[in-house]
């Protein structure tokens, strides 16, 4: 076994575990025997056991927003606001032409070529279909600039699609989405139970500048066995 390989799988196996219940409608369904399902490239593990990037929802969002390792978030929240940046939820194909600029702002995203799919107008408007309503941050003219797919299925929320117009990221664009997506989750845990984790898919082998990212938001890596519940906890 290659030495970087082995490297990889102690890290791996000695990471927290957690269960995580999923539940809701067909795209929940559809995301559960995703994660489930077998691995294209190890096919003895599930897609999404091992190295998950997740976030446990602290009772409030003070609790989250200001602690002591989340300066980076703060100081870029605060640059987008001051910048006239928002935060705000919209239907997705509304502003159909101002996401696929968004995808288009950049040739690559983490060293890879652009999806044709999301370069595609008819292709990525069909694939609104499965999530209507987005999260994204707006500029000073009201034009989105950065957007989130987040469905929310049981305890979990999921950072689905995530992405930033090339021009504005400097700004903290993707720092503030984020940050008020967690502010969300937690007012919407502390009225119903749910959800209690957020993912933003995987932290091992992700690359440095992608994981800095997410562990600066608060994402940790763990195993994770997800649980189906056909009945919603009262």
């Amino acid at each position: 076994m290659p030495e970087s390989l082995f490297k990889v799988g102690r890290e791996v196996i000695r990471l927290p575990r957690v269960e995580i219940a999923m539940w809701g409608g067909p795209t929940c369904e559809e995301l559960y025997r995703t994660f489930t399902s077998r691995h294209a490239r190890f096919p003895l593990v599930q897609r999404k056991r091992w190295g998950i990037g997740l976030l446990e929802l602290p009772p409030a969002f003070d609790d989250y927003f200001g602690a002591h390792d989340r300066s980076l978030l703060r100081r870029k929240v605060r640059r987008a606001q001051k910048k006239g940046y928002r935060y705000d939820r919209f239907l997705a194909r509304s502003r159909l032409e101002e996401l696929l600029a968004i995808n288009a702002s950049a040739p690559e995203r983490q060293g890879r070529a652009m999806d044709e799919a999301y370069l595609d107008a008819e292709a990525f408007g069909r694939s609104l279909d499965r999530c209507p309503e987005f999260r994204g941050v707006f500029d000073a003219d009201g034009t989105v600039v950065a957007y989130a797919e987040v469905p929310v299925c049981g305890d979990l929320f999921l950072l689905a699609r995530l992405l930033g117009h090339e021009d504005h990221l400097d700004e903290g664009v993707m720092y503030l989405l984020i940050s008020e997506i967690v502010r969300e989750m937690t007012e919407r845990r502390a009225e119903t139970g749910h959800p209690a984790w957020g993912m933003y898919d995987t932290m091992v082998g992700a690359g440095e500048g992608l994981r800095f990212f997410k562990e600066r938001l608060g994402f940790r890596p763990y195993n994770v066995k997800w649980v189906w519940r056909t009945m919603v906890p009262a």
